[in-house]
């Protein structure tokens, strides 16, 4: 049985190219295209300290792949159920 949700594993977008934790937004952004969505990842201040961005899985449409980035890198991924 697989588990719901896994941190910090890399990612292969759906043409393939592998996304790793340390690759800067732009390369994510270049080799997956869009995200589903995108939502600002605030402090307890309010203020904007990052982005989440949740892509589809490549194979399965039923998960999704929630990107954390900090300081423009990709610092967490977690693979979740939609």
């Amino acid at each position: 049985m697989l588990p719901l949700a896994a941190a910090n594993a890399d990612f292969r977008c759906r043409d393939g190219n592998l996304i790793n934790t340390g690759d800067s937004m732009s390369y994510l952004m270049n080799k997956c295209g869009s995200p589903m969505s995108q939502s600002d990842l605030v402090n307890n201040f309010g203020a904007v300290i990052g982005q989440r961005l949740r892509y589809e899985d490549r194979n399965d449409s039923s998960w999704v792949y929630v990107v954390d980035i900090y300081s423009g890198k990709v610092t967490r991924v977690v693979t979740e159920r939609q």
